[in-house]
């Protein structure tokens, strides 16, 4: 086995050092957790345990094969430890003795014949509770060292919380100011990207009830409602509308990007409604000179015709391709925009004003939460989060 030097930081060390059963890193995005959770999986389980089982588990097919797989052969290699890959196993046998195996959480059921003596999962908190415990009841090969180790960013007080916090569990908390061998840029965009409560999640590593009242709560009145009528009226180019295709309500939110900002001058909240009344209440109003940014499943949907919605569309405007982000990423987009005073509404537009006073995502109200989805699809297009995807790792040493 080669010597090798890796530098770790103060939380680093210790999550290493950690002897409790169950551990986790708590960790801002690029904090270092993925490293030495993988340090960790290989020089205190696969080879002090070399006759059980271990499992590395990611949050899906693309992240074990992109990223935990080529990281764990990378360690090896430095290392000089010798492996053999059975890649249609997803396992590795390590000094010729040791079975160690990849697997994805969001195919929990194929570990319920499997027994292993360690666990190791990254990005936690944003897998299925249901996965976690199918995985968790695996670990019973009392070869291994029967340990749980995980590392994430939190996603609010979801079950991470609760197991490790309130079950009173080993935790390190880490922060992404903390790893010196990040580019300034990737902080930069994450700080500029993201409103005050998510830079406490994403940055810090703390655990936020966001949007625990209001999923739109960096809304104010004072900030982000106006008398837009003079600056739309001076406003001479293409008119941008956000749209979703909701039956009842059928909504769509018309704006423009102007300085920086995104102004919404218009609203159309239709109940009953479909993709042919929309289209042709907008021509009406706005004539076709009109670029929609629609909820990108209509490119398959039909909610009135035999064509789909977006081709409706097509017939009489521009439409973007522009793919959907998930749901919490659109919010984040949207919230961020509203704190830094990045989003103004026209006072006509009560509908829309309402669901941000009001919108839960609890769905208890039926009526809220579409006008302000077609906003998101919207805000998205022109103000995306710029941020390294939970699908990537960048260079955590």
């Amino acid at each position: 086995m080669a010597q090798i030097n890796y530098t770790l930081n103060e939380k680093q060390h210790q999550f290493l050092l950690a002897e409790e059963r169950h551990a986790a890193a708590i960790s801002g995005l690029g904090g270092g957790k993925t490293f030495v959770l993988m340090l960790c999986f290989i020089i205190k389980e696969i080879l002090q345990y070399p006759y059980a089982l271990h499992c590395w588990a990611s949050l899906s097919y693309q992240l074990m094969r992109d990223v935990a797989m080529p990281l764990f052969e990378n360690f090896l290699d430095e290392m000089g430890i010798r492996y053999e890959q059975k890649k249609s196993e997803k396992m590795y046998i390590v000094r010729g003795k040791t079975r160690v195996i990849f697997r994805s959480l969001d195919a929990p059921d194929k570990m319920r014949s499997v027994e292993i003596g360690s666990l190791y999962i990254d990005e936690l908190a944003y897998a299925d509770e249901y996965a976690f415990k199918t995985f968790l009841g695996r670990l019973r090969d009392k070869k291994g060292s029967m340990r749980l180790r995980a590392a994430t960013t939190p996603n609010g007080f979801n079950f991470v919380y609760v197991h490790f916090v309130e079950g009173l569990r080993k935790i390190v908390y880490m922060s992404t100011y903390e790893n010196k061998h990040l580019p300034e840029s990737y902080i930069e965009d994450i700080e500029s990207s993201y409103d005050s409560e998510m830079r406490k999640q994403e940055l810090e590593g703390e655990f936020i009830n966001i949007g625990s009242t209001r999923t739109y709560y960096q809304f104010l009145r004072e900030k982000n409602v106006a008398d837009l009528g003079s600056i739309q009226a001076g406003f001479e180019g293409r008119l941008d509308v956000g749209m979703d295709f909701n039956v009842n309500p059928m909504t769509a939110v018309i704006g423009a990007v102007m300085d920086d900002k995104l102004y919404i001058f218009s609203e159309r909240f239709l109940k009953n409604s479909n993709t042919f009344q929309m289209r042709d209440n907008l021509k009406e109003s706005y004539g076709n000179d009109l670029l929609i940014v629609p909820d990108s499943t209509g490119r398959a949907r039909k909610t009135s015709a035999a064509k789909s919605d977006h081709e409706l569309l097509k017939e009489y405007f521009t439409v973007a391709r522009a793919p959907n982000p998930p749901r919490k990423d659109r919010f984040n987009c949207v919230n961020n925009l509203l704190e830094k005073g990045k989003l103004i509404i026209d006072k006509s537009c009560v509908n829309l004003i309402k669901d941000m006073d009001r919108f839960d995502d609890s769905g208890k109200d039926d009526q809220l939460g579409h006008i302000s989805d077609a906003l998101g699809y919207l805000a998205w297009y022109y103000f995306p989060i710029k941020r390294v995807n939970k699908n990537t790792t960048p260079n955590y040493r």
